[in-house]
């Protein structure tokens, strides 16, 4: 706010309406800039924390919903979504947080899927000599 007015009621009157800074009459080019730049700092700054506020509540959100009881085929391991869609468990993570998958083998199910899958592959190519 410029102003020729030095009065503190006054001024106070003009905060409480919204003005965050004044500069009185006659005023410095120099000061007048400076202010000005830090007032687009400040308008900066809350577009940018309103916009990250706006980012963390939707990751709450989708924190919340993936806490939630999911439908899951116990057969399939698919994933009934809200649009009842059935997706593979890994699309819906995917679509729901952003999270890709890298896949690879426990070696709990090494020892008793892989492991005997391989048994019995060696046995029928020996079988087939």
């Amino acid at each position: 706010m410029l102003t020729a007015v030095a009065d503190k009621e006054d001024l106070a009157l003009a905060f409480d309406a919204g003005a965050n800074d004044y500069v009185t009459k006659p005023f410095n080019r120099f000061e007048l800039k400076a202010r000005v730049q830090a007032g687009e700092r400040i308008v900066t700054l809350e577009r940018e924390r309103t916009q990250r506020i706006a980012e963390l509540e939707e990751s709450l959100r989708t924190i919340r919903r993936l806490k939630e009881l999911l439908p899951i085929c116990m057969y399939c391991r698919k994933i009934r979504n809200d649009d009842n869609y059935w997706q593979q468990m890994e699309d819906y993570v995917h679509e729901e947080t952003g999270t890709d998958f890298s896949h690879g083998i426990c070696p709990d199910c090494y020892e008793t899927v892989v492991k005997p899958e391989l048994t019995q592959l060696e046995r029928e190519k020996e079988s087939s000599r």
